[in-house]
């Protein structure tokens, strides 16, 4: 039996659930096929002021932790290709993208400053630019750049016409003569699959006006607008001229609770900015249903209206105003109001490659392109194979309560496969014993099965 486990993904499921696997002596192997840690929360995940004020107390990872625990590997630019065995002993293959900047980096940015490509900062949903030797945010992990090969001049090893970035590298830490990518093979006793979720293209927005004006935003460039790391520092600004707005129509598509959490994240950031008209045009449903009684709730201390309709039409006017036409639900005609800035929500989806990631795994998924899970024991977590486990979104939408809880009992289940190392634990851990150590207990499978219940229990209560 190994003591390891190997997480696939880094977002808030996969490092939650790295780091309680590592603090139990689990040696843990977590893999991110992006350059950084985060996921789609990356930014505020690496940034050690915030606060997660939506959150509501649960304990949400930061990326400091993860570079600080030394159970963890992190193999970014990563995917698995192949998995062998069973579960207590898994053999994965990983590829893994080369950098092309070393460890010896150490962000002085004369590369980003002579580099003369430039491409949009997907980690800023596009709205601000970088180049192709890049670092996404301020306190990204890893710390060290990164090249875009597709978007640098060069192609390395035999068409190299740019050398900018290598001059003036004083670390010398860029090599263009590392190998285009490498496979690595790891032990692991257990798979946590922690793959997250994407958002829809903008095409679907097309009809509503979006790309005609910079201030009519979805609501993934929002959040990075908002973001503490973001273009305006935190703070909600025009993007057409960086002035405060006064009058923001926020436009869902969904209630769902993933869509309403964000909605209600956003809307707590713009009224702590006291922004003066903040509107919410909901799709038809009812204030006390769940999971948007939840939402209404967490909005009533504010002064934010909620109009249940839909848009028809949006259209920039002068001034960087935008005119809106809506239908109200239970009203025979439209209305039409001027606002500042428009955010329009998108459908969320199935990490892109996900398909290819479970046809290695050998799990199903659902009709949505998710994780199907609850095939075995290990209840919500368990998948159609043994000792793969499933957390967060990577199973369908989810607000960041049910991403924790999932995954924290995604690693205690982890735990049943592996043999955890007491001299590693930051906890506890006696060996030699059939079950799962937990903060001092041996813990039987129900013993399990009951903390488990209890800690989604007090998560669903703290909302």
């Amino acid at each position: 039996m190994t003591d390891s486990v190997l997480v696939i993904g880094a977002g808030v499921a996969g490092m939650r659930a790295a780091l309680d696997l590592a603090r139990h002596g689990i040696q843990v192997v977590l893999i991110e096929r992006e350059p950084v840690l985060g996921g789609v929360m990356a930014s505020r995940l690496s940034d050690e002021e915030e606060s997660f004020s939506f959150a509501h107390g649960v304990e949400v990872p930061k990326t400091q932790q993860i570079a600080a625990q030394k159970n963890i590997e992190v193999l970014t630019l990563a995917e698995i290709v192949e998995l062998a065995g069973t579960a207590g002993d898994f053999t994965a293959t990983i590829r893994q993208r080369a950098r092309f900047v070393t460890d010896a980096c150490t962000r002085c940015r004369h590369c980003h400053t002579v580099c003369p490509q430039v491409a949009p900062n997907q980690f800023q949903a596009g709205i601000t630019l970088r180049k192709a030797i890049y670092t996404p945010f301020r306190d990204a992990f890893p710390s060290s750049y990164v090249i875009d090969i597709e978007t640098c001049l060069n192609n390395p090893p035999n068409y190299m016409p740019c050398q900018r970035c290598v001059e003036v590298c004083d670390d010398k830490a860029i090599h263009f003569e590392m190998a285009a990518e490498q496979q690595l093979t790891r032990k692991a006793g257990a798979v946590v699959v922690a793959t997250g979720f994407a958002v829809e293209g903008s095409g679907e927005l097309d009809r509503y006006g979006y790309g005609s004006h910079p201030d009519i935003l979805s609501y993934m460039e929002f959040e990075q607008l908002i973001s503490p790391v973001g273009p305006s520092g935190g703070f909600v600004e025009k993007l057409s001229n960086s002035t405060s707005p006064e009058n923001v129509l926020y436009v869902m598509h969904d209630a769902s609770r993933f869509a309403t959490g964000c909605a209600a994240a956003q809307c707590d950031k713009m009224a702590d900015q006291e922004i003066k008209n903040i509107v919410v045009l909901h799709p038809s449903t009812t204030k006390e249903g769940d999971p948007f009684g939840t939402f209404w709730r967490r909005i009533a201390r504010h002064s934010v209206a909620l109009v249940e309709g839909e848009v028809e039409r949006i259209a920039p006017i002068e001034d960087d105003q935008l005119r809106v036409r809506y239908k109200e639900a239970n009203q025979p005609l439209s209305t039409t109001e001027d606002y500042d800035m428009v955010v329009l929500t998108t459908r969320a989806k199935a990490s892109p490659g996900f398909s290819k990631t479970a046809a290695v795994l050998g799990i199903e998924h659902n009709g949505f392109g998710f994780v199907r899970a609850g095939q075995t024991i290990g209840g919500i977590n368990a998948t159609s194979q043994p000792g793969i486990y499933v957390a967060g979104c990577a199973s369908g939408l989810k607000d960041v309560h049910e991403t924790i809880a999932e995954s924290k009992s995604a690693a205690i289940h982890s735990m049943r496969h592996v043999q955890a190392r007491a001299d590693k634990a930051d906890t506890p851990i006696v060996t030699g014993h059939t079950g799962v150590m937990i903060d001092g207990r041996w813990l039987t499978d129900e013993q399990i099965r009951k903390r488990i219940e209890s800690i989604l229990l007090n998560l669903m209560q703290a909302t």
